[in-house]
Protein backbone atom coordinates (compact mmCIF):
# COMPACT_ATOMS: atom_id res chain seq x y z
CA UNK A 1 0.00 0.00 0.00
CA UNK A 2 2.81 2.57 0.75
CA UNK A 3 4.24 2.00 -2.51
CA UNK A 4 0.99 3.08 -4.39
CA UNK A 5 0.68 6.06 -2.78
CA UNK A 6 4.19 6.90 -3.08
CA UNK A 7 3.94 5.91 -6.84
CA UNK A 8 0.76 7.58 -6.69
CA UNK A 9 2.24 11.04 -5.63
CA UNK A 10 5.44 10.76 -7.42
CA UNK A 11 3.45 9.94 -10.81
CA UNK A 12 4.08 12.65 -13.80
CA UNK A 13 1.07 15.21 -14.26
CA UNK A 14 0.73 17.79 -16.68
CA UNK A 15 1.65 20.66 -14.34
CA UNK A 16 4.58 18.86 -12.34
CA UNK A 17 5.15 20.61 -9.38
CA UNK A 18 7.35 20.23 -6.10
CA UNK A 19 5.30 18.21 -3.50
CA UNK A 20 4.27 21.45 -0.77
CA UNK A 21 5.66 21.15 2.70
CA UNK A 22 1.87 20.03 4.13
CA UNK A 23 1.80 17.08 1.70
CA UNK A 24 5.32 15.85 2.66
CA UNK A 25 3.73 16.07 6.35
CA UNK A 26 0.51 14.21 5.64
CA UNK A 27 2.67 11.56 3.81
CA UNK A 28 4.58 11.05 6.79
CA UNK A 29 1.94 10.92 9.21
CA UNK A 30 0.16 8.25 7.41
CA UNK A 31 3.20 6.38 7.41
CA UNK A 32 3.69 6.79 11.26
CA UNK A 33 0.06 5.17 11.54
CA UNK A 34 0.43 2.49 9.15
CA UNK A 35 2.98 1.14 11.08
CA UNK A 36 1.45 1.40 14.30
CA UNK A 37 -1.25 -0.07 12.98
CA UNK A 38 0.77 -3.21 11.58
CA UNK A 39 2.32 -3.44 14.78
CA UNK A 40 -0.62 -3.60 17.18
CA UNK A 41 -2.42 -6.01 14.68
CA UNK A 42 0.41 -8.73 14.85
CA UNK A 43 0.04 -11.55 18.15
CA UNK A 44 1.02 -10.88 20.94
CA UNK A 45 3.96 -12.73 22.70
CA UNK A 46 1.72 -15.51 24.04
CA UNK A 47 0.50 -16.37 20.52
CA UNK A 48 -3.02 -16.80 19.27
CA UNK A 49 -4.64 -17.70 22.73
CA UNK A 50 -2.19 -15.01 24.53
CA UNK A 51 -3.20 -11.60 25.94
CA UNK A 52 -0.43 -8.87 25.27
CA UNK A 53 -2.93 -6.00 25.86
CA UNK A 54 -5.64 -5.59 28.29
CA UNK A 55 -7.44 -3.17 25.78
CA UNK A 56 -6.69 -5.51 23.11
CA UNK A 57 -8.20 -8.54 24.72
CA UNK A 58 -11.50 -6.96 26.08
CA UNK A 59 -12.01 -5.28 22.63
CA UNK A 60 -12.45 -8.99 21.12
CA UNK A 61 -14.14 -10.05 23.87
CA UNK A 62 -16.48 -7.73 24.22
CA UNK A 63 -17.75 -8.05 20.46
CA UNK A 64 -19.04 -10.98 21.34
CA UNK A 65 -16.32 -13.73 19.59
CA UNK A 66 -15.99 -14.61 23.53
CA UNK A 67 -13.50 -17.14 22.27
CA UNK A 68 -10.22 -15.67 24.02
CA UNK A 69 -8.68 -18.18 26.27
CA UNK A 70 -5.75 -16.25 27.57
CA UNK A 71 -7.39 -13.13 29.05
CA UNK A 72 -5.29 -11.98 32.28
CA UNK A 73 -7.67 -12.37 35.28
CA UNK A 74 -8.13 -8.09 35.05
CA UNK A 75 -9.61 -8.89 31.93
CA UNK A 76 -11.57 -11.87 33.17
CA UNK A 77 -13.44 -9.55 35.75
CA UNK A 78 -14.17 -6.48 32.94
CA UNK A 79 -15.69 -8.38 30.31
CA UNK A 80 -17.87 -10.76 32.23
CA UNK A 81 -18.82 -8.66 35.57
CA UNK A 82 -20.11 -11.07 38.53
CA UNK A 83 -18.42 -13.81 37.12
CA UNK A 84 -15.91 -14.59 39.87
CA UNK A 85 -17.99 -14.10 42.85
CA UNK A 86 -18.42 -17.50 44.00
CA UNK A 87 -15.14 -17.89 44.48
CA UNK A 88 -14.42 -14.22 46.17
CA UNK A 89 -17.52 -15.49 48.33
CA UNK A 90 -15.07 -18.86 49.16
CA UNK A 91 -12.33 -16.91 49.80
CA UNK A 92 -13.60 -14.94 52.13
CA UNK A 93 -14.64 -17.47 54.44
CA UNK A 94 -10.91 -17.98 55.34
CA UNK A 95 -8.16 -20.58 55.69
CA UNK A 96 -9.00 -24.65 56.09
CA UNK A 97 -7.80 -27.96 55.65
CA UNK A 98 -7.63 -30.06 52.59
CA UNK A 99 -8.78 -33.39 53.30
CA UNK A 100 -6.76 -35.53 51.30
CA UNK A 101 -7.89 -38.51 53.07
CA UNK A 102 -10.81 -39.23 51.36
CA UNK A 103 -11.27 -41.10 48.59
CA UNK A 104 -14.04 -40.39 46.62
CA UNK A 105 -12.06 -37.02 45.39
CA UNK A 106 -9.15 -36.44 42.88
CA UNK A 107 -5.65 -34.77 44.35
CA UNK A 108 -4.13 -32.83 42.05
CA UNK A 109 -1.52 -30.54 41.52
CA UNK A 110 -0.68 -27.15 39.22
CA UNK A 111 3.75 -27.53 39.55
CA UNK A 112 5.36 -25.04 36.93
CA UNK A 113 2.64 -24.46 34.51
CA UNK A 114 2.21 -28.32 34.43
CA UNK A 115 -1.21 -30.81 35.43
CA UNK A 116 -0.53 -33.37 38.14
CA UNK A 117 -2.52 -35.69 39.17
CA UNK A 118 -1.47 -36.99 43.05
CA UNK A 119 -3.72 -39.77 43.93
CA UNK A 120 -6.80 -40.74 42.00
CA UNK A 121 -9.95 -41.61 43.34
CA UNK A 122 -10.33 -44.96 45.10
CA UNK A 123 -10.93 -48.33 42.98
CA UNK A 124 -14.76 -48.25 42.65
CA UNK A 125 -15.73 -44.93 44.04
CA UNK A 126 -16.51 -44.10 40.25
CA UNK A 127 -18.85 -45.69 37.53
CA UNK A 128 -17.08 -45.13 33.52
CA UNK A 129 -20.00 -42.32 33.54
CA UNK A 130 -18.02 -41.00 36.46
CA UNK A 131 -14.91 -41.52 34.71
CA UNK A 132 -15.92 -39.85 31.59
CA UNK A 133 -17.08 -36.54 33.50
CA UNK A 134 -13.97 -36.38 35.88
CA UNK A 135 -11.81 -36.72 32.63
CA UNK A 136 -13.70 -33.86 31.18
CA UNK A 137 -13.08 -31.71 34.32
CA UNK A 138 -9.11 -32.50 33.73
CA UNK A 139 -9.00 -31.42 30.09
CA UNK A 140 -10.55 -28.23 31.03
CA UNK A 141 -8.28 -27.71 34.07
CA UNK A 142 -5.51 -28.44 31.45
CA UNK A 143 -6.82 -25.70 28.74
CA UNK A 144 -6.87 -23.26 31.26
CA UNK A 145 -3.84 -23.96 32.59
CA UNK A 146 -1.78 -23.89 29.18
CA UNK A 147 -3.54 -20.97 27.54
CA UNK A 148 -2.89 -18.70 30.46
CA UNK A 149 -1.32 -15.73 29.72
CA UNK A 150 1.01 -15.60 32.96
CA UNK A 151 2.08 -18.26 35.36
CA UNK A 152 -0.49 -19.42 37.61
CA UNK A 153 0.64 -20.30 41.33
CA UNK A 154 1.70 -23.73 42.27
CA UNK A 155 -1.52 -25.13 43.97
CA UNK A 156 -2.83 -28.75 45.32
CA UNK A 157 -6.62 -29.10 44.88
CA UNK A 158 -8.99 -31.71 45.64
CA UNK A 159 -11.39 -32.35 42.71
CA UNK A 160 -15.14 -34.37 43.66
CA UNK A 161 -17.30 -35.02 40.39
CA UNK A 162 -20.32 -36.37 42.90
CA UNK A 163 -23.71 -34.86 42.39
CA UNK A 164 -23.97 -34.85 45.92
CA UNK A 165 -20.73 -31.92 47.16
CA UNK A 166 -17.97 -33.15 49.12
CA UNK A 167 -16.66 -30.91 51.68
CA UNK A 168 -13.40 -28.31 50.70
CA UNK A 169 -13.16 -29.54 47.48
CA UNK A 170 -13.77 -28.27 43.84
CA UNK A 171 -17.89 -29.06 43.14
CA UNK A 172 -20.23 -28.79 40.92
CA UNK A 173 -23.06 -26.53 42.63
CA UNK A 174 -22.97 -25.63 46.21
CA UNK A 175 -26.01 -25.60 48.29
CA UNK A 176 -28.38 -22.25 48.97
CA UNK A 177 -28.19 -22.39 52.17
CA UNK A 178 -27.38 -24.72 55.33
CA UNK A 179 -28.64 -27.92 55.08
CA UNK A 180 -27.70 -30.76 58.00
CA UNK A 181 -26.12 -33.54 56.39
CA UNK A 182 -23.97 -36.60 57.50
CA UNK A 183 -20.97 -35.71 54.76
CA UNK A 184 -21.79 -31.61 53.85
CA UNK A 185 -22.36 -28.63 55.81
CA UNK A 186 -21.67 -25.37 55.10
CA UNK A 187 -21.27 -23.63 58.33
CA UNK A 188 -17.85 -26.30 57.93
CA UNK A 189 -17.10 -26.81 53.89
CA UNK A 190 -15.50 -24.44 51.74
CA UNK A 191 -17.44 -24.61 48.66
CA UNK A 192 -15.46 -24.33 45.52
CA UNK A 193 -17.91 -24.45 42.17
CA UNK A 194 -16.95 -25.45 39.30
CA UNK A 195 -17.59 -25.25 35.39
CA UNK A 196 -19.83 -28.11 34.44
CA UNK A 197 -18.07 -31.00 32.57
CA UNK A 198 -20.42 -30.29 29.44
CA UNK A 199 -18.42 -26.97 28.44
CA UNK A 200 -15.75 -29.91 27.44
CA UNK A 201 -17.88 -32.78 26.61
CA UNK A 202 -21.49 -34.74 28.08
CA UNK A 203 -21.77 -38.59 26.24
CA UNK A 204 -24.87 -38.42 26.07
CA UNK A 205 -26.48 -38.83 22.72
CA UNK A 206 -29.04 -35.74 23.08
CA UNK A 207 -26.49 -33.59 24.83
CA UNK A 208 -22.73 -33.56 23.49
CA UNK A 209 -20.94 -30.58 24.61
CA UNK A 210 -22.32 -27.02 25.29
CA UNK A 211 -20.00 -25.23 22.92
CA UNK A 212 -21.59 -27.79 20.12
CA UNK A 213 -25.10 -26.87 21.59
CA UNK A 214 -24.50 -23.20 21.83
CA UNK A 215 -24.06 -23.28 17.93
CA UNK A 216 -27.14 -25.24 17.34
CA UNK A 217 -29.13 -23.48 19.49
CA UNK A 218 -27.98 -20.22 18.02
CA UNK A 219 -28.94 -21.23 14.65
CA UNK A 220 -32.37 -22.44 15.99
CA UNK A 221 -32.82 -19.10 17.51
CA UNK A 222 -32.07 -16.83 15.18
CA UNK A 223 -34.76 -18.42 12.68
CA UNK A 224 -37.78 -19.03 14.93
CA UNK A 225 -39.35 -15.83 16.49
CA UNK A 226 -40.65 -16.67 19.97
CA UNK A 227 -43.82 -15.89 19.09
CA UNK A 228 -44.56 -19.02 16.46
CA UNK A 229 -42.43 -21.06 19.11
CA UNK A 230 -44.97 -24.45 21.16
CA UNK A 231 -46.65 -22.29 23.65
CA UNK A 232 -46.45 -25.46 26.08
CA UNK A 233 -44.05 -25.97 28.58
CA UNK A 234 -41.61 -29.13 28.12
CA UNK A 235 -40.10 -31.06 30.31
CA UNK A 236 -38.24 -34.47 30.57
CA UNK A 237 -36.47 -36.19 33.35
CA UNK A 238 -36.00 -38.76 35.18
CA UNK A 239 -38.73 -39.25 38.65
CA UNK A 240 -36.87 -40.37 40.76
CA UNK A 241 -33.94 -37.85 41.10
CA UNK A 242 -34.40 -35.87 44.07
CA UNK A 243 -32.58 -34.39 47.06
CA UNK A 244 -34.18 -35.49 50.41
CA UNK A 245 -33.25 -32.64 51.86
CA UNK A 246 -34.95 -30.29 49.79
CA UNK A 247 -38.35 -28.23 50.14
CA UNK A 248 -39.83 -30.64 48.60
CA UNK A 249 -38.60 -34.29 48.17
CA UNK A 250 -40.77 -35.38 45.63
CA UNK A 251 -40.40 -32.72 43.18
CA UNK A 252 -40.49 -34.52 39.91
CA UNK A 253 -43.01 -37.00 40.91
CA UNK A 254 -45.39 -34.07 41.53
CA UNK A 255 -44.56 -32.47 38.53
CA UNK A 256 -45.87 -35.81 36.62
CA UNK A 257 -48.99 -35.60 38.64
CA UNK A 258 -49.68 -31.94 38.09
CA UNK A 259 -48.73 -31.81 34.53
CA UNK A 260 -48.16 -35.73 32.91
CA UNK A 261 -50.91 -35.67 31.31
CA UNK A 262 -52.05 -31.74 30.64
CA UNK A 263 -51.42 -31.99 26.58
CA UNK A 264 -52.79 -28.34 26.02
CA UNK A 265 -50.55 -26.71 28.17
CA UNK A 266 -47.40 -28.79 28.96
CA UNK A 267 -45.34 -31.47 27.26
CA UNK A 268 -44.29 -32.90 30.35
CA UNK A 269 -42.50 -36.94 30.21
CA UNK A 270 -40.62 -39.17 32.49
CA UNK A 271 -37.63 -40.16 30.23
CA UNK A 272 -37.94 -43.97 29.26
CA UNK A 273 -34.35 -44.72 29.56
CA UNK A 274 -32.81 -47.54 27.16
CA UNK A 275 -29.30 -49.48 26.57
CA UNK A 276 -27.93 -49.32 30.31
CA UNK A 277 -29.62 -45.56 30.25
CA UNK A 278 -27.20 -44.92 27.29
CA UNK A 279 -29.69 -43.37 25.95
CA UNK A 280 -33.69 -42.37 26.32
CA UNK A 281 -36.50 -43.60 23.62
CA UNK A 282 -38.51 -40.20 24.02
CA UNK A 283 -35.13 -37.97 24.89
CA UNK A 284 -34.68 -34.77 22.96
CA UNK A 285 -31.96 -33.37 21.18
CA UNK A 286 -31.25 -30.17 23.91
CA UNK A 287 -31.56 -27.75 21.48
CA UNK A 288 -35.28 -28.64 20.88
CA UNK A 289 -35.95 -27.48 24.01
CA UNK A 290 -35.52 -23.98 22.75
CA UNK A 291 -39.07 -24.53 20.39
CA UNK A 292 -40.98 -24.07 23.09
CA UNK A 293 -41.75 -20.77 24.69
CA UNK A 294 -41.31 -22.21 28.77
CA UNK A 295 -38.82 -24.49 29.92
CA UNK A 296 -39.50 -26.14 33.30
CA UNK A 297 -36.66 -26.88 35.16
CA UNK A 298 -36.19 -29.18 38.09
CA UNK A 299 -33.34 -29.77 40.27
CA UNK A 300 -31.96 -33.85 41.19
CA UNK A 301 -29.84 -34.92 43.79
CA UNK A 302 -28.42 -31.48 43.81
CA UNK A 303 -28.14 -28.84 41.15
CA UNK A 304 -29.29 -30.35 37.32
CA UNK A 305 -26.64 -30.01 34.31
CA UNK A 306 -28.90 -29.37 31.72
CA UNK A 307 -29.58 -25.66 32.97
CA UNK A 308 -26.80 -24.17 31.66
CA UNK A 309 -28.44 -25.57 28.30
CA UNK A 310 -31.59 -24.26 29.07
CA UNK A 311 -30.37 -20.58 29.63
CA UNK A 312 -28.72 -20.75 25.88
CA UNK A 313 -32.50 -20.26 24.76
CA UNK A 314 -34.74 -17.38 23.84
CA UNK A 315 -37.64 -19.08 26.02
CA UNK A 316 -38.80 -18.55 29.55
CA UNK A 317 -37.40 -21.14 32.40
CA UNK A 318 -40.16 -22.01 34.94
CA UNK A 319 -38.43 -23.16 37.91
CA UNK A 320 -38.94 -23.57 41.71
CA UNK A 321 -36.65 -21.53 43.82
CA UNK A 322 -33.06 -23.31 43.50
CA UNK A 323 -31.22 -24.70 45.91
CA UNK A 324 -28.16 -25.44 44.40
CA UNK A 325 -25.68 -22.63 43.47
CA UNK A 326 -23.22 -22.99 40.36
CA UNK A 327 -20.77 -20.63 38.97
CA UNK A 328 -23.49 -18.42 37.54
CA UNK A 329 -26.29 -19.41 38.93
CA UNK A 330 -26.10 -15.61 41.19
CA UNK A 331 -26.65 -13.77 37.76
CA UNK A 332 -30.13 -15.28 37.65
CA UNK A 333 -32.80 -12.40 38.12
CA UNK A 334 -36.05 -13.91 39.23
CA UNK A 335 -39.82 -13.08 39.58
CA UNK A 336 -41.84 -14.87 41.92
CA UNK A 337 -45.02 -16.44 40.36
CA UNK A 338 -47.16 -14.91 42.78
CA UNK A 339 -45.46 -11.53 42.07
CA UNK A 340 -46.49 -12.04 38.74
CA UNK A 341 -50.02 -13.20 39.18
CA UNK A 342 -51.40 -11.17 42.61
CA UNK A 343 -48.28 -8.82 43.24
CA UNK A 344 -45.49 -8.15 45.76
CA UNK A 345 -47.95 -7.44 48.80
CA UNK A 346 -49.76 -10.81 48.06
CA UNK A 347 -46.36 -12.22 48.73
CA UNK A 348 -45.71 -10.25 51.43
CA UNK A 349 -48.97 -10.63 53.29
CA UNK A 350 -48.56 -14.81 52.56
CA UNK A 351 -45.03 -15.04 53.85
CA UNK A 352 -45.95 -13.30 57.14
CA UNK A 353 -49.26 -15.65 57.69
CA UNK A 354 -46.89 -18.75 57.65
CA UNK A 355 -43.41 -18.88 57.38
CA UNK A 356 -43.29 -21.74 55.81
CA UNK A 357 -45.28 -20.52 52.84
CA UNK A 358 -43.92 -20.00 49.69
CA UNK A 359 -41.35 -18.89 49.21
CA UNK A 360 -40.11 -19.01 52.97
CA UNK A 361 -38.45 -16.55 54.43
CA UNK A 362 -35.27 -18.51 54.18
CA UNK A 363 -35.91 -18.88 50.38
CA UNK A 364 -36.37 -14.91 49.98
CA UNK A 365 -33.17 -14.36 52.20
CA UNK A 366 -31.25 -16.13 49.15
CA UNK A 367 -33.88 -14.77 46.30
CA UNK A 368 -34.58 -11.28 47.45
CA UNK A 369 -38.63 -10.37 45.78
CA UNK A 370 -37.59 -6.71 44.93
CA UNK A 371 -36.83 -7.96 41.14
CA UNK A 372 -39.32 -6.41 38.72
CA UNK A 373 -41.01 -7.51 35.77
CA UNK A 374 -38.34 -5.40 33.46
CA UNK A 375 -34.79 -6.78 34.53
CA UNK A 376 -36.41 -10.63 35.47
CA UNK A 377 -35.03 -13.45 33.50
CA UNK A 378 -36.81 -16.09 35.14
CA UNK A 379 -40.07 -17.20 36.94
CA UNK A 380 -40.45 -18.69 40.16
CA UNK A 381 -43.03 -21.02 41.31
CA UNK A 382 -44.23 -23.05 43.26
CA UNK A 383 -42.21 -26.06 44.69
CA UNK A 384 -45.40 -28.23 44.69
CA UNK A 385 -46.19 -26.92 40.90
CA UNK A 386 -49.84 -25.66 41.57
CA UNK A 387 -49.54 -22.50 40.30
CA UNK A 388 -47.69 -23.59 36.82
CA UNK A 389 -50.63 -23.83 34.97
CA UNK A 390 -51.95 -20.38 36.28
CA UNK A 391 -48.49 -18.74 35.56
CA UNK A 392 -48.21 -20.12 31.68
CA UNK A 393 -51.89 -18.27 30.94
CA UNK A 394 -50.82 -15.97 32.44
CA UNK A 395 -47.66 -15.14 30.22
CA UNK A 396 -50.07 -16.01 27.14
CA UNK A 397 -52.20 -13.21 28.05
CA UNK A 398 -49.05 -10.64 28.22
CA UNK A 399 -46.97 -11.86 25.34
CA UNK A 400 -44.73 -9.37 25.39
CA UNK A 401 -43.72 -8.98 28.47
CA UNK A 402 -43.21 -12.91 28.29
CA UNK A 403 -40.74 -12.32 25.16
CA UNK A 404 -38.87 -9.71 27.21
CA UNK A 405 -38.14 -12.42 29.50
CA UNK A 406 -37.41 -14.75 27.27
CA UNK A 407 -35.43 -12.31 25.69
CA UNK A 408 -33.28 -11.39 28.78
CA UNK A 409 -32.33 -14.78 29.96
CA UNK A 410 -30.16 -15.43 26.90
CA UNK A 411 -29.21 -11.66 26.05
CA UNK A 412 -27.82 -12.31 29.86
CA UNK A 413 -25.63 -15.79 29.47
CA UNK A 414 -25.13 -16.10 26.06
CA UNK A 415 -24.56 -12.26 24.37
CA UNK A 416 -22.89 -11.29 27.64
CA UNK A 417 -20.50 -14.65 27.45
CA UNK A 418 -21.06 -16.83 30.26
CA UNK A 419 -21.33 -19.86 28.75
CA UNK A 420 -18.35 -19.40 26.71
CA UNK A 421 -14.94 -20.96 26.51
CA UNK A 422 -13.85 -17.57 27.43
CA UNK A 423 -15.42 -17.27 30.62
CA UNK A 424 -14.83 -21.23 31.29
CA UNK A 425 -10.87 -20.36 31.01
CA UNK A 426 -11.18 -17.69 33.03
CA UNK A 427 -13.14 -18.94 35.77
CA UNK A 428 -11.00 -22.13 35.93
CA UNK A 429 -7.51 -19.68 36.61
CA UNK A 430 -9.52 -17.64 39.20
CA UNK A 431 -10.85 -20.76 40.81
CA UNK A 432 -7.26 -22.06 41.52
CA UNK A 433 -5.61 -18.59 42.25
CA UNK A 434 -8.41 -18.74 44.69
CA UNK A 435 -7.97 -22.17 45.74
CA UNK A 436 -4.33 -21.22 46.71
CA UNK A 437 -5.05 -18.48 49.08
CA UNK A 438 -7.23 -20.13 51.63
CA UNK A 439 -6.05 -23.98 50.71
CA UNK A 440 -3.84 -25.72 52.73
CA UNK A 441 -2.23 -29.35 52.24
CA UNK A 442 0.16 -31.76 53.86
CA UNK A 443 2.14 -31.89 50.78
CA UNK A 444 4.39 -34.87 52.51
CA UNK A 445 1.91 -37.08 53.13
CA UNK A 446 1.04 -36.99 49.25
CA UNK A 447 2.48 -39.29 46.23
CA UNK A 448 4.61 -37.34 43.62
CA UNK A 449 1.92 -38.34 41.32
CA UNK A 450 2.21 -38.40 37.51
CA UNK A 451 1.53 -35.57 34.81
CA UNK A 452 -1.68 -34.94 33.61
CA UNK A 453 -0.62 -36.70 29.27
CA UNK A 454 0.30 -39.31 31.11
CA UNK A 455 -2.67 -39.98 33.68
CA UNK A 456 -5.35 -40.05 30.52
CA UNK A 457 -4.11 -42.58 28.80
CA UNK A 458 -3.96 -44.96 31.48
CA UNK A 459 -6.45 -47.77 32.79
CA UNK A 460 -7.34 -46.23 36.28
CA UNK A 461 -8.44 -42.48 33.91
CA UNK A 462 -11.27 -44.66 32.22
Amino acid sequence: MLKLLARAMMAPCPRRRPLTKPVLVAFAVFVVIYFLVLREARPGPHGQNGASSSSRAVGRASLGTHEELGLTEEDCRNVFPGLMDEIDRAVARGPFKVNIGNDKALIATVRNGDLYIRRPPGKGQLSKHMKERQLAALHQIYRAITSSPTPLPNTTFSLSIHDSPLPNSFVYARPAHDQPSSTYSTSKAHSFPMPHFSAWSWALPFLNSLPAASSTITNLESTLPFSKKNPRAIWRGTPWFANPLGVNPHLRQDLIRVAGKATSWADVQALDWTTNSASASNGLPIQDFCRYKYIIHTEGVSYSGRFSFHRMCRSIILSPPLEWFEPTTHLLRPIYSTVLLRGRSALDKETEKDPRAYPSKRTRQIWPADISLEEANIIFVKPDWTDLEETIAWLEAHPAIAERIAARQRDQFVGGGYVSKSAETCYWRSLLKGWNQVAQVAESELPEGVTFEEFILSSEAH
